[in-house]
């Protein structure tokens, strides 16, 4: 489903939930996923959805698969 909805694109996903990467991975070996402790609370949603628009939030590039200068 994630695939489709994406075609072409690159999804992962960034979970708090240890248990439900290691189920999801389980049935989904292509799925990616990482383990990220958020520090955030729903209380905090009106001024993150402010940040929307803010550099660090828009697309990056796929940089994977690039070569990095030493």
């Amino acid at each position: 489903m994630w695939a489709a909805l994406n075609h072409g694109g690159r999804t992962m996903f960034l979970e708090e939930d240890a248990a439900w990467i290691g189920s999801v991975r389980g049935r989904h070996p292509a799925l990616e996923s990482h383990h990220v402790p958020y520090d955030t609370a729903l209380a905090d949603v009106d001024a993150l959805l402010g940040l929307r628009a803010h550099l660090a939030c828009v697309v990056q590039p796929d940089r994977r698969g690039e070569r990095r200068e030493r």
